[in-house]
């Protein structure tokens, strides 16, 4: 999964970063989680009269990467992409095997444009989304705009005007492509408006993997410009983009889709070698070497099996391998 997205992001010109695990507590306060997102964080900690919180997002470390020197509109977009993983103070009774847990990886990227770049980057992120989804075998993706609408109940930051363009820009987005989608009040980041992409399991539950976020909030509070052709600064506009959202659940997912026959380019494990009952060790051990050097692991039964024939199948077929190579005295059958 790992290989495949890595690949993909070098040909879309993203730059690979790494940022810490925790960070001061002051830096979640410009960033507003701390007023907005307290609840899924865990508690400071204090080391020589600092504070300090475990990450629940990667945004603000992205930001900093930016604000580290002097940005030309020439320079943009800048993209960054990081496997970086999260830490969420979720409850004991939510928790859900790979599905829910308190640290994952997320496989972020932080977009910084100009305006007039943002509905192409967004444009750009949601067929990125739609081409990973479709390469891992989902067919029934839901779609969902989240939107502040008229919800008073959260902190919303930003002018209601800046709110309306980022929404339209997200709907023409996805309208441009003839995507069904449903429209979810309330439910949008703090920060801006998002697109979520959510699968379907073997029964029948919604998981939200990826999404593509508007955001017009935060380059606002960290102050972040860039020089323009007029030679003055301007504010950029940031765009928040997952494509397997948590690497564990999206891993879940894909356990449950496939019931765990994942195709063959996907497997670590995709030869077993079986000594059949007149083979010898020498021979065995002879051929696993062949697997290695075309980039395939293999396992071999172990040193005092010698199974029959239709025991080698039986166990090869339970085991959900792409082949199977019987080893006998004098030749191979596959």
């Amino acid at each position: 999964m790992e290989d495949y997205l890595r690949e993909e992001l070098v040909r879309r010109n993203y730059s690979f970063v790494y940022t810490p695990h925790i960070a001061k507590r002051e830096l979640w306060q410009i960033s507003g989680h701390e007023q907005n997102y307290a609840d899924s964080m865990f508690a400071p900690t204090t080391l020589e009269e600092t504070e300090f919180r475990l990450k629940p997002m990667n945004c603000p470390f992205h930001i900093g990467i930016f604000r580290s020197q002097q940005r030309s509109y020439r320079d943009l977009p800048q993209r960054y992409a990081e496997m970086g993983t999260v830490y969420r103070a979720e409850l004991s009774g939510t928790l859900h095997g790979l599905m829910r847990v308190r640290g994952f990886t997320v496989d972020d990227a932080h977009l910084f444009c100009t305006p007039e770049q943002v509905r192409q980057e967004i444009d750009d992120c949601v067929d990125f989304a739609y081409q990973v989804l479709k390469t891992f075998g989902f067919e029934k993706i839901k779609f969902e705009l989240s939107v502040k609408g008229s919800d008073t109940s959260k902190q919303w930051f930003g002018a209601e005007e800046q709110w309306a363009n980022a929404e339209a820009v997200l709907a023409a987005a996805l309208d441009a492509r003839q995507i069904k989608y449903e429209r979810i009040e309330g439910e949008a980041a703090f920060y801006g408006p998002k697109i979520d992409f959510k699968i379907e399991d073997a029964i029948g539950r919604l998981w939200q993997l990826g999404t593509v976020q508007y955001d017009f909030n935060l380059p606002e509070r960290f102050e972040l410009e860039y020089i323009a052709e007029d030679n003055k600064p301007h504010r950029p506009v940031m765009v928040h983009r997952a494509l397997f959202g948590s690497i564990e659940r999206f891993f879940g997912v894909l356990i449950e889709h496939y019931a765990g026959a994942f195709p063959c380019g996907w497997r670590q494990c995709r030869w077993r070698c079986c000594r059949l009952r007149i083979a010898s060790m020498t021979t065995l051990r002879r051929w696993r070497p062949n697997c290695a050097a075309r980039g395939c692991e293999s396992r071999q039964t172990g040193a005092a099996k010698r199974l029959a024939p239709r025991f080698a199948t039986r166990r090869c077929r339970r085991c959900r391998l792409c082949w199977c190579w019987a080893i006998a005295k004098w030749k191979m059958e596959t």
